[in-house]
Formats: structure tokens, sequence, C-alpha cells
């Protein structure tokens, strides 16, 4: 799931109108990664209804887009033991169909 700090300071960057920060913001003040996910969603989808309601696609896709992440690294770090766990294999045992 999104950060919500990192949303928010995102919504600085790509200058969304203060009024409408605050509006997404109200109630979610205090919200950070660690809060509870059912919450952190509520705020999310709070923040789409409004940003839908006020921006055209083109600025919500770059926030949004800006926003992107890869569950931490996680991605990353799969990559990394698979390349590890496959690097002395030959060939033909790399490949395997599905």
């Amino acid at each position: 799931m999104p950060c919500p700090e990192k949303f928010r300071d995102t919504l600085k960057k790509f200058v969304v109108d203060p009024v409408l920060i605050s509006e997404i913001n109200e109630g979610y003040e205090t919200l950070v990664s660690s809060s509870p996910k059912k919450e952190k969603a509520a705020f999310f989808a709070r923040a789409m209804n409004i940003l839908d309601e006020h921006l055209d696609f083109q600025k919500k896709y770059e926030i949004l887009d800006y926003n992107a992440c890869c569950k931490g690294g996680s991605r990353d770090k799969a990559i990394k033991m698979l390349v590890k766990e496959i690097e002395n294999l030959p060939l033909s045992e790399k490949i395997v169909e599905n």
C-alpha cells in the first residue's frame, strides 16, 4: 500500500491546490505508514475521489506514477535470490516452461 507521508509530499511537489490537500487530509492528519491498513485504504479512497473530482487525468497520472512503489524493494530482493539460486546451473536447467 502506498505511503501516506510520501503521498502528501507528492501532492505538494505537483503543486496541488492547498485547499484540496486540506480536504484530503481532513480527519487523517496523524495517518502514517504504520497505521492500520483499513485506515490507509479509507484515506486513499477518499483522496482518489477528491482528485477525480478536481484534477485532470494527466495530473492524477503523474501524481500516482510518482507514488508507485515496489513493496519496499521486495521484487529486487526476490530477483537477487533467484539469480543466486540459478547462477551455477546450466542453461538447459535455467529455462523452465510454465
